[in-house]
C-alpha cells in the first residue's frame, strides 16, 4: 500500500508539472510580442524616417495603454541594430511576461550618424533632435495605443544613442519620465584654450560640427552645461547610466564624472559599472537591467 501511494503522488506531481508547463506556454504565447517595420513622415526633415518597432501584443487587443521606450542606436548603426544584434524581442518578452515592466512599445528610429542633434548644414542630417523628440513622439501616440504621458515614456540608447537619449530627457523633462544611457558617448565641454582643444579627438563627429570644427557649437549641444537647468526643474526624468569596466577609458571616466556632477547638483541618478566592454554582449543584459530598475517606479497608468 505505501508503495502505491508514493507512485500515485509522483503521478500527481508529474501531472501538475505538465499542467503548469502548458499554462506557462499558453501565457507566453498570448503575451508574445512582435517586431514590425514602420515609417513616419517628418515635416521638419521633409522625408520618411525608417523605424523598427517591438509591439508587446496586437495593438487592436491591448488591454491597457502601453508604455513606450524610444531606443536609439549607436554610431554607424541604423534602425535594425536593436532588432538584429540586440535581439530586442528576447529582452522585452521575459520582462513583460514576468511583470517586471508593463506592456511596452519599443520605437527604434534610424538616426544615421546625426548624434541626434539639429544639423543646419545644407547637406546635413537636418533637425533630427526636433523630429525625434517631438514629431516622432506625436506620431507614435497617434498611431498606437500608448499611455501618452511622461510617466510612461522612456528614452534609451547605446553609445551615440545613449547621448541622444540623455539629450532628449534633459531638454524635455516634461516629455520623458526616465532615461537609460548604456555606454553613453558623452564628452566634457571643449575648453577655451586652443592648445587644450587641439588635443581633443573629434574624428567621430565627421563634419557634423563643421570643418574646421566649431567648438562653440559643440558646447551648445553638450550635456554638462545642461545640468544646472535640469537641477532647477521640478519634473526630472529618472536617470540610469551604465558602462562596462573594459569600455574605452575616456568614455568610462566621462560617464563617472557626469554622474558625479549630476549628484553634486542635486539630480538623482544611478550609475552601474559592470564587467563588460563596448559591445552587444554588454548592451543586451544592460538594457534588461536598466528596464528592470525603471520598471520598479513605473505607474500602471498616467498620473498627469
Amino acid at each position: 500500500m505505501p508503495r502505491t501511494i508514493v507512485l500515485d503522488c509522483r503521478r500527481a506531481m508529474a501531472g501538475a508539472a505538465v499542467a503548469a508547463l502548458i499554462l506557462v506556454t499558453l501565457l507566453q504565447g498570448a503575451m508574445a510580442g512582435s517586431v514590425r517595420s514602420w515609417t513616419f513622415h517628418s515635416q521638419v526633415l521633409g522625408r520618411e524616417v525608417r523605424t523598427e518597432l517591438f509591439l508587446p501584443s496586437d495593438p487592436t487587443k491591448a488591454e491597457r495603454p502601453w508604455a513606450v521606450l524610444y531606443l536609439l542606436h549607436g554610431l554607424a548603426g541604423n534602425e535594425r541594430d536593436w532588432v538584429d544584434a540586440g535581439r530586442i524581442d528576447e529582452i522585452m518578452e521575459p520582462l513583460i511576461a514576468s511583470g517586471r515592466i508593463p506592456p511596452m512599445l519599443v520605437v527604434m528610429p534610424d538616426g544615421n550618424d546625426s548624434w541626434y542633434i539639429d544639423d543646419p548644414r545644407p547637406s546635413g542630417f537636418g533637425p533630427v533632435f526636433q523630429a525625434f523628440s517631438q514629431e516622432l513622439v506625436e506620431a507614435v501616440d497617434a498611431a498606437f495605443p500608448t499611455a501618452a504621458c511622461r510617466e510612461l515614456r522612456l528614452a534609451g540608447g547605446l553609445s551615440m544613442g545613449g547621448y541622444g537619449a540623455l539629450l532628449m530627457g534633459m531638454d524635455h523633462p516634461d516629455r520623458f519620465g526616465a532615461v537609460l544611457g548604456l555606454s553613453s558617448a558623452i564628452f566634457p565641454p571643449m575648453p577655451d584654450d586652443p592648445a587644450e582643444r587641439a588635443r581633443r579627438h573629434v574624428f567621430m563627429f565627421g563634419a557634423l560640427f563643421s570643418d574646421p570644427f566649431d567648438w562653440q557649437r559643440f558646447n551648445r549641444w553638450n550635456l554638462f552645461p545642461r545640468i544646472p537647468a535640469l537641477a532647477a526643474t521640478q519634473e526630472r526624468p529618472a536617470i540610469w547610466l551604465d558602462a562596462g569596466d573594459d569600455d574605452f577609458p575616456s568614455l568610462l571616466a566621462t560617464n563617472v564624472d557626469f554622474f558625479l556632477q549630476l549628484r553634486a547638483a542635486g539630480v538623482e541618478a544611478e550609475l552601474r559599472v559592470v564587467d563588460g566592454a563596448h559591445n552587444w554582449e554588454h548592451w543586451r543584459p544592460a538594457l534588461s537591467d536598466a528596464l528592470t530598475w525603471a520598471g520598479r517606479s513605473l505607474p500602471t497608468a498616467c498620473t498627469s
